[in-house]
């Protein structure tokens, strides 16, 4: 089996193409030459017939084909006609193999492997018939073997240049796929990062905006009231820099991946209740897990699921929510229901809630979970239903 390139890996090394016509054009040149300038004159019809062999080697980057019929049958009228212009015979045959490797190089292989054989026949019946040779001759298999010769090294040198291109292009294409995946892992860690800090913001800056209007409203009336919310929006504007430093200390330490190893889990379900209850929200909750440890991905989605969902009651509900986490062997069902209506102060218009992106992001950590979010909205209620597999997960959330 072929062994693949490595990655990064330089790509083989090989002379263009253009490099080998370039010697065979000058070993043709010389050819012609030598048999032009010996001391014996080269009939007029074998210099007609090699200037028609050199337009067939000047045509034969463009048109290999053309010019290997034309140099051949250039090479068969001086080898027959002049047999006695031995130098200028063997000048043609060396112009019919350069066009001959060019065949090889551009052209289909089946063409080539034709083309080789009809120079070959070409080149054989000059020697038996017009020199006289044997047809076992020397000459019969040396011609034989330079003709499948040039065309085995015009065949190797498409092959290596055809394997060089390929690589060129498989390796293109696996730095656009990396840059593809890099592109989507920015994005999913930028999705993390404003999923992490709506997380760690809206549901305390809800709970202190309810505060704040207790505590505008009890201000002349009720002083030890308002004391009391303003007490609790100084707890709930320190615990939400806290959770904000958490995310940005994951995120400026160096080589760090971001995980959310900094994110309370279900044993912080309880506290995340009392504040909700602390903000004058009637909470009714009711917990069934304990078959075994959970694992880290559904841990912090059920409390960001609940932290959200609760945020949402808070804003826009009645004042009362019921909250259920129930485990089985293989699920853990979520199911958060606040009816609606903003009656209290510091509550927000329900209307502003499509402008969120609370939704979106429990939607995208459950799907990241492995499990399933169903939302039921009624003129007179708001549910949240979750439920998550106990056994895998896909990913951390």
């Amino acid at each position: 089996m072929p062994r693949s390139t490595p990655r990064g890996a330089a790509l083989p090394q090989i002379r263009p193409t253009r490099f080998w016509e370039g010697v065979l054009d000058v070993v043709s040149v010389i050819a012609v030459v030598s048999a032009v300038g010996r001391a014996e004159p080269v009939p007029p019809g074998a210099l007609a017939a090699l200037g028609v062999a050199a337009v067939g080697l000047v045509l034969r980057r463009r048109q290999p084909a053309l010019a290997l019929v034309l140099v051949t049958a250039a090479s068969a009228v001086g080898g027959f006609g002049w047999p006695e212009a031995t130098w200028a015979t063997l000048a043609l045959w060396v112009m019919a193999q350069t066009c001959l490797f060019s065949v090889a190089l551009r052209s289909d292989r089946r063409v080539a492997a034709g083309a080789a054989g009809a120079l070959a026949v070409t080149l054989v019946g000059q020697s038996v018939l017009a020199q006289s040779n044997s047809v076992i001759d020397l000459l019969t298999f040396a011609l034989l073997t330079w003709t499948a010769a040039v065309l085995g090294a015009g065949l190797a040198v498409r092959a290596q240049r055809d394997h060089v291109a390929a690589l060129e292009t498989a390796r293109r294409a696996e730095a656009r796929d990396r840059e593809r995946e890099v592109g989507r892992r920015l994005t999913q860690e930028r999705l993390r990062i404003a999923r992490d800090l709506h997380d760690a913001v809206a549901h305390t800056v809800a709970v202190i905006a309810i505060h704040a209007g207790a505590a505008e409203r009890n201000l002349r009336s009720s002083p030890d009231d308002a004391a009391a919310s303003l007490g609790a929006i100084r707890t709930a504007a320190r615990t939400v820099v806290g959770e904000m430093q958490q995310v940005l200390t994951v995120l400026r330490e160096e080589g760090g991946t971001g995980a959310d190893t900094t994110v309370p889990g279900m044993a912080a379900v309880p506290d995340l209740v009392r504040s909700v209850r602390a903000s004058g929200v009637r909470v009714s909750y009711a917990e069934q897990v304990g078959l075994g440890d959970l694992p880290q991905a559904v841990d912090v989605t059920v409390y960001r699921v609940l932290q959200e969902a609760l945020t949402n009651a808070v804003r826009y509900g009645d004042g009362s929510v019921d909250v259920s986490v129930r485990q089985d062997e293989t699920m853990l069902s979520v199911r958060v229901t606040n009816g609606r209506g903003h009656a209290w102060p510091g509550a927000a218009d329900p209307r502003s809630a499509s402008t969120g992106f609370g939704l979106v992001g429990m939607q995208e950590r459950v799907s990241a979970a492995g499990g399933r979010l169903r939302v039921e909205d009624t003129p007179h209620s708001f549910e949240v239903v979750v439920d998550l597999p106990t056994e895998s997960t896909r990913q951390t959330a």
